[in-house]
């Protein structure tokens, strides 16, 4: 999916998250932390320049094996944002605070 969105800098965009997933290669713009999130499982354009934008989307349609690569790394990515994951130092809290999952 495509997603240019400048204001949601600094978030982990759900949007983002569930088509890693997926398995979807994902073109985003470049703000916030999203090249770290994404890897080498997105491909980033500058945000608000349309005319990159439709250049990176040219490209990425133009290199068939790079999307295949994207798409097979892209579940990778969004283990660490697992629920159980997220939540295993919130439950570790909650049921011994002084628990090594608490901290």
């Amino acid at each position: 999916p495509l997603y240019d969105a400048p204001a949601a800098a600094g978030r982990a965009p759900l949007k983002l998250l569930e088509s890693l997933a997926c398995g979807t290669p994902v073109l985003t713009s470049d703000v916030g932390e999203r090249a770290a999130l994404l890897g080498a499982a997105g491909a980033l354009a500058p945000a608000g320049e349309g005319a990159a934008l439709g250049r990176a989307i040219a490209a990425l349609l133009a290199d068939p094996a790079r999307l295949s690569r994207m798409a097979a790394l892209a579940p990778a990515r969004v283990a660490p944002y697992d629920w159980a994951q997220l939540a295993r130092p919130l439950l570790g809290a909650l049921t011994d605070p002084l628990s090594p999952e608490a901290r």
